[in-house]
């Protein structure tokens, strides 16, 4: 899982690319996003879908120093594909 570094004052866009997963007429028709950690202080907003880049995308703001968060993707594709992909968010100071 690849690792990012925010600070606790960001509001940043994170997301994923799903070509590698389509096959070729098929898109990206839903995208829900969860965060976990240890504790609720980070705030997922604005999500969204580019379906001809095949990306799904959310912005993330707060956190508490020195936590860690996963932030995962569940994409379902109009074909009835599920894929899920996840990152590890860590707050620090930047």
């Amino acid at each position: 899982m690849k690792r990012y570094k925010k600070d606790p004052n960001d509001r940043l866009d994170y997301g994923f690319e799903w070509h590698k997963w389509m096959p070729d007429g098929d898109i990206i028709a839903q995208s829900e996003w969860t965060v976990s950690g240890p504790d609720n202080t980070v705030t997922l907003s604005a999500a969204f879908i580019d379906v001809p880049e095949h990306k799904t995308g959310v912005y993330v703001a707060g956190g508490t120093l020195k936590s860690r968060y996963i932030l995962t993707n569940k994409m379902t594709t109009s074909g009835g594909r599920i894929k899920e992909l996840s990152k590890l968010i860590v707050i620090a100071d930047r």
